[in-house]
């Protein structure tokens, strides 16, 4: 859990096909205001530690008091607006109180964007006017849903990435929601083999876990779902506890109004403490999903290096955001690298240790199937001895702690990742 999302309301300008309708799930009746959002902000800053917030609706911009309520939280979070930018140019105001745009955009061509958002030309125009006015003032990324039939071959894929390279914004493939996408969905696992070529490792891949909640245990559906949905909280003062039971949600609304700081913070408790619990009714939810059988999700194998750098007789493991596990400094493979240059390269970007080519040694390879049972990584390792302790400079986004463990501390280590085990009886040979 990141972060408090707020959908400020239903309504949108377009009609798109396999749009979740997130903010349909909280009726009609807007009851939170630029003093709510704030008071909610304040609460949860407090005692979460959240740093941003994002707002969504429905179309956020079709609110009338959004520039007010942007203002209000700019003062609180660092925020990010998600929108279909239709409406951006005309209210061009609120990029003065947002740090981050997500655009929604899945396709550079406008009579497929027509047909499946009920839009029109002008409206498709005026997207690409407010990507060139937006990237001016904000971090901007494209967020493209990947739809079964309209952009889900690799030169459709690669048209949008071209774009949003010569305009300097990120792009994210995001996976739809099962339920609301019918005939667009398709699983998003493919698009992970076109990722890693050249520049392309830059793209961002969403993936909607709610598709695969039946193949996760109740513990991993737990830390996944925790991870996933953050405080989402509606205009009309409910908080979302799961997108698959739109109706399990937590009112807030009293406490919001009348200011009760401690009552409001033990409802977000309860919340935090329900999400992934909700009970799964697989005859039933199976067919709310679509599924009349089997339930199953397309594998794919994901090959890594990694890096163990030894220092008198203790490694160097990096502590993982999500999942929270301690695993050796690595990642993907470039198209134009070897494997060795893979490794130093991932080595220096996360720990900014700049190892010779020369010192770096391959110390085995192992698979790794991993519990959901739609992964398998293959893991290369190398090894590096080292006579000076380096300095660590934690470089990357995705690891917030490091330290140096004994291989006895390692074989003991409760929350070792999966990619390590495999190799701790080759570590005692290096």
């Amino acid at each position: 859990m990141k972060e408090v999302r707020f959908i400020v309301n239903e309504n949108c300008n377009l009609n798109c096909e396999f749009c979740p309708q997130e903010g349909n799930f909280f009726g009609k009746d807007i009851k939170f205001f630029a003093e709510d959002f704030k008071f909610i902000s304040e609460t949860c800053r407090k005692y979460f530690g959240f740093k941003t917030c994002s707002v969504s609706g429905g179309e956020p911009l079709m609110r009338e008091d959004i520039e007010e309520i942007l203002k209000t939280l700019a003062k609180i979070f660092r925020v990010t607006l998600i929108t279909n930018g239709t409406l951006l140019m005309e209210k061009r105001n609120i990029l003065n109180y947002v740090s981050e745009l997500h655009i929604n955009l899945f396709t550079l061509n406008d009579k497929k964007w027509s047909k499946v958002t009920k839009g029109s030309k002008e409206d498709f125009e005026k997207i690409l006017k407010a990507i060139e006015l937006a990237k001016k003032k904000a971090i901007v990324k494209i967020n493209c849903c990947l739809l079964k039939g309209i952009n889900d071959t690799f030169s459709d894929f690669f048209e949008i990435f071209n774009f949003c390279r010569e305009n300097g914004v990120q792009l994210r493939i995001i996976e739809t929601f099962k339920p609301f996408s019918g005939k667009y969905y398709t699983p998003i696992s493919f698009i992970k083999n076109w990722i890693g070529f050249g520049d392309l490792k830059n793209v961002g891949i969403v993936e909607y876990p709610c598709n695969y909640c039946f193949l996760f245990d109740k513990a991993e559906r737990k830390r996944i779902c925790f991870d996933f949905l953050d405080f989402h909280i509606g205009y009309n003062g409910k908080v979302k506890i799961c997108f698959l039971k739109p109706n399990k949600n937590i009112s807030i609304l009293k406490e919001v109004k009348d200011r009760d700081e401690k009552g409001l913070l033990e409802k977000l408790k309860k919340v935090a403490k329900m999400i992934g619990s909700v009970k799964i009714e697989l005859k039933k939810d199976k067919k709310f999903f679509g599924y009349k059988s089997s339930f199953s999700r397309e594998p794919f194998t994901l090959v890594t290096v990694y890096c163990a750098v030894k220092y008198k007789n203790k490694f160097l493991l990096l502590k993982r955001k999500t999942p929270e596990v301690w695993e050796f400094p690595g990642g993907k493979i470039e198209f134009d690298e070897n494997l060795k240059e893979a490794a130093k390269r991932e080595l220096k970007e996360e720990t900014g240790i700049d190892l010779n080519l020369r010192d770096i040694k391959l110390l085995g390879v192992e698979s790794v199937r991993y519990p959901n049972n739609y992964v398998k990584q293959v893991v290369v390792l190398f090894s590096s001895e080292i006579k000076k302790k380096p300095k660590v400079k934690l470089e990357d986004k995705d690891h917030f702690e490091y330290r140096w463990f004994s291989l006895n501390e390692l074989k003991n280590l409760a929350d070792l990742a999966l990619s390590v085990k495999p190799f701790l009886n080759l570590l005692e040979s290096c």
